[in-house]
């Protein structure tokens, strides 16, 4: 939770492709109103999966996960979501809801 009480959560989704992604969202404390989503997929075909979060002390989101490849088996990326808007996150690849 940041400051504000607002709650991120951040979790992956399984396909039968082989194609998982993750997605970190933002929801309102007051009642729950999603703010914002951002999504991760490296790469078509490779799995992608968060194993976690949490908040820096200026409020960024630090999202921790991996992503398999099929030259150097499984990368270890880090990702940060600034704490403004989701135009602002730091993300190879995204989904936006305002």
């Amino acid at each position: 939770m940041d400051e504000s009480g607002d709650l991120f959560v951040t979790g992956y989704t399984i396909t039968a492709t082989n194609n998982d992604s993750y997605q970190t969202v933002k929801y309102r404390k007051s009642d729950g109103t999603e703010l914002w989503q951002v999504s991760l997929d490296v790469s078509t075909g490779r799995n992608d999966r968060t194993i976690g979060i949490g908040l820096d002390p200026t409020g960024n989101v630090l999202v921790a996960g991996w992503t398999d490849s099929a030259t150097n088996g499984v990368r270890l990326p880090c990702g940060q979501i600034r704490s403004g808007p989701p135009e602002s996150a730091n993300r190879p690849a995204s989904r936006n809801k305002q």
